[in-house]
């Protein structure tokens, strides 16, 4: 998403390092779950708002069922 804050981010090229990468989402999810209290919506307002936010909520959600129907 989005990271238009972090300069060292850039400047540094650290969107090649997963962890970095997931470091900033998971700040991001946490931020959006403390305001929500909910995990999809949270999920569904990292994406922004409206329907496009919406259908990528209901994505991951999809996605997370077949995971945890795997496991």
């Amino acid at each position: 998403q989005a990271v238009n804050n972090d300069l060292i981010f850039f400047s540094d090229k650290q969107w090649y390092s997963f962890d970095e990468c997931i470091k900033r989402l998971m700040i991001e999810l946490n931020q959006k779950y403390k305001i929500t209290k909910d995990v999809w919506l949270a999920v569904e307002r990292y994406n922004g708002s409206g329907q496009h936010a919406i259908d990528y909520m209901n994505n991951v959600k999809q996605f997370y069922s077949w995971i945890k129907y795997k496991s």
